[in-house]
């Protein structure tokens, strides 16, 4: 499971959404917290139709129509990878972008591969914010920004908390999916680091973390 999602208060004064039906601004936002912490999703109609439109009759000609549609406006990029479509969002980390979201925590990128033309790594690696209209307006970036400086206060990390991030860290995580190919880490990790954060006396995450993953493990 993903972490939770931001709404900016840009995206309501966005020129390129406004574009847009308000189905289709629907679907965009939906796609948002269709994807995984990393701006990454498999780009499947029926599976973007249950999980954004669960209860809904509509057709898949219709998702595939509104689809096109915020896709022909690049807010989001079409992959292929191995005959499998995936989407991300190129922006997903740029500040001032339209979908820009901050995550303490983001994680395992271990599931879906990353796009060929705009991921090298992850995003960070190529700066796509000047050519991409997932970028809020000059406007709607001043709205933001004007948001954060009031609402914005530092917070400050918990040495469990920079412990767990410190020792479960992408390739440890990628080996225990491996080694426990029938085990779904991430929701795994969706139990374990809130309990490890209010368990201080953990000191092996390691150690710990597999504990839970064999215990996972018995149970498939």
């Amino acid at each position: 499971m993903a972490n939770n999602r931001l709404i900016r208060l840009g995206l309501f004064v966005n020129p390129g959404v406004s574009t847009l039906k308000i189905r289709e601004r629907y679907l965009l936002i939906g796609l948002t917290a269709v994807a995984n912490d990393w701006g990454k999703l498999w780009y499947h109609t029926g599976h973007i139709r249950s999980q954004v439109f669960p209860l809904d009759e509509i057709s898949l000609n219709e998702i595939n129509e509104m689809l096109d549609n915020i896709a022909s406006k690049s807010f989001f990029c079409i992959y292929e990878v191995g005959s499998v479509s995936y989407a991300h969002f190129p922006t997903w980390y740029k500040k001032g972008s339209l979908v820009c979201q901050r995550l303490d925590h983001p994680r395992a990128d271990i599931e879906i591969p990353g796009c060929p033309t705009h991921n090298k790594d992850d995003s960070k690696n190529k700066d796509d914010s000047k050519t991409l209209p997932g970028n809020f307006s000059e406007i709607s970036s001043t709205i933001e920004r004007n948001g954060n400086e009031l609402n914005s206060a530092p917070k400050k990390k918990g040495r469990q908390e920079e412990k767990i991030n410190e020792m479960l860290d992408k390739v440890f995580i990628t080996k225990m999916s491996e080694k426990y190919p029938k085990v779904n880490v991430s929701e795994v990790l969706d139990v374990y680091i809130p309990f490890a954060k209010t368990h201080e006396y953990i000191n092996d995450h390691h150690k710990t973390f597999e504990q839970w993953m064999k215990n996972y493990n018995r149970h498939k």
